[in-house]
């Protein structure tokens, strides 16, 4: 395999973040690289034929290129065009929406651009590492776990980087010590912060192995002086030595466990594990759009519901929501939110959408069903359903089009037609591209 490709000029932007060239009948994937890059590559492994590399130089910056205004982009895996101008990072993720959308053979239109581009997140959890007297933390490499810091991230509110530098405070001062994924040893694993951009309200969250945790009492004082809006710290416990960042398991140390956030004019109450858009927002537009396929008469399936944040905020849209959640604690986190709203047109049901969807149609009749999946997007025994079903219209919003074009292309062979369609820019300076896909039985 050839390790160094001396000149490649990168061609276009493809999934994923990377750059894409060719050199002697290869395709070659390479990170941060721009449209019109002459770089140098180190080729670091190949896979079904393809290359992928990093830059080791650059022979000639794209006409594109703008200088970074972070020290350790291109080392932080965290974002991926810091390097181009925001409207131009638009233009790549249109470009990329086409390239993996054209087997529908239906017209894409731009990206809709973020209100906000820069520190837009409400949710970060920072991995921690070093040692209890130098300790680290930040954000991982790209494909690699070594905790890359920085000193302002665009990505996420300045307070996350002040309370980041308040907990290596502690870390030093209480000697705590710092997990090792390697030997298993050590006990502080992750910081986790969760922001409401309307209310301000902060909750800390420390993901440990174990529940032994030193001078918590301490800890939260240093917080409260120095952190506005505090409404909560948690200690997570997660002592399985996976990558899965939370356990279930966890200690109050200080407050409530839960912020209250505001959407589409709506109040919810957040559990600090709850799925909510990184960036309200944008989630607040998508939402915008989602609700001119809703009528007065609608009654609407919000499959996978989490705690009930899109059917709450296009309640007033419709007639009814009905929601589906598996998880316990999320449905009574939505039947709350719903309440706290005083919208007596929500109902919540504990279950999976292959069990109760059947029994919801039998009874109920919606007319429309609005989901929004994992990155691994439907099953197919949950796309079958849906298909089979006598449900005349659908939502699909994706943070992963990938694998919602695999789920669309099942659609329309079983029966619907795309109707309207349009991506969303929710992760400014990252490749990710939320889309929404509105279907309509024919």
């Amino acid at each position: 395999m050839t390790e160094y490709i001396e000149k490649l000029v990168i061609e276009k932007p493809v999934f994923g973040g990377y750059g894409l060239g060719f050199h002697e009948g290869h395709a070659v994937f390479v990170p941060n690289a721009l449209i019109g890059d002459i770089v140098r590559v180190k080729i670091k492994y190949s896979k079904k034929g393809s290359l992928f590399g990093d830059i080791e130089d650059y022979i000639e910056h794209s006409p594109d290129y703008t200088k970074p205004i972070c020290e350790v982009f291109g080392r932080c895996g965290g974002c991926n065009w810091l390097n181009l101008p925001y409207l131009k990072q638009l233009e790549y993720k249109t470009t990329i929406v086409k390239e993996i959308l054209h087997e529908l053979d239906f017209p894409i239109k731009a990206v809709q651009g973020s209100p906000v581009s820069n520190f837009y997140r409400n949710k970060s959890f920072l991995p921690i590492s070093g040692s209890s007297k130098e300790p680290k933390i930040g954000m991982f490499a790209g494909q690699t776990h070594d905790v890359i810091e920085h000193e302002t991230c665009m990505l996420h509110p300045k307070v996350f980087d002040d309370i980041a530098d308040l907990i290596k405070a502690y870390i030093i001062k209480a000697n705590v010590s710092i997990y090792d994924e390697v030997s298993g040893k050590g006990t502080l694993r992750h910081l986790g912060i969760r922001y409401s951009e309307r209310t301000g309200q902060i909750i800390v969250i420390l993901v440990t192995k174990t529940k032994k945790l030193p001078f918590t009492k301490q800890l939260v004082h240093l917080l409260q002086e120095n952190v506005k809006n505090l409404v909560g710290v948690v200690q997570n416990i997660n002592n399985d030595p996976g990558n899965r960042i939370m356990g279930s398991e966890d200690i109050v140390l200080y407050g409530v466990p839960y912020i209250e956030e505001e959407l589409m004019g709506k109040s919810f109450r957040l559990h600090y594990q709850s799925f909510f858009q990184v960036n309200t927002s944008q989630a607040e537009a998508m939402l915008k759009f989602a609700a001119k396929f809703l009528q007065s008469e609608s009654i609407l399936v919000d499959a996978f519901c989490g705690t009930g944040s899109i059917g709450i905020a296009l309640s007033e849209y419709c007639r009814k929501v009905i929601g589906i959640e598996t998880v316990t604690q999320a449905v009574d986190d939505a039947r709350e939110n719903a309440k706290r709203n005083k919208i007596p047109n929500c109902k919540y049901y504990c279950g999976t959408v292959e069990h109760l969807l059947p029994q919801i149609i039998k009874s109920s009749s919606p007319d429309i069903i609005i989901f929004d999946p994992p990155r691994k997007g439907l099953d197919a025994q949950t796309v079958q359903l849906i298909v089979d079903s006598t449900i005349p219209r659908i939502i699909y919003i994706s943070c992963n089009p990938s694998t919602q074009v695999r789920d669309l292309k099942l659609m329309v062979k079983a029966g619907y037609r795309l109707v309207e369609m349009q991506a969303f820019d929710m992760f400014p300076h990252t490749w990710h591209i939320e889309n929404v896909a509105y279907l309509e039985r024919l």
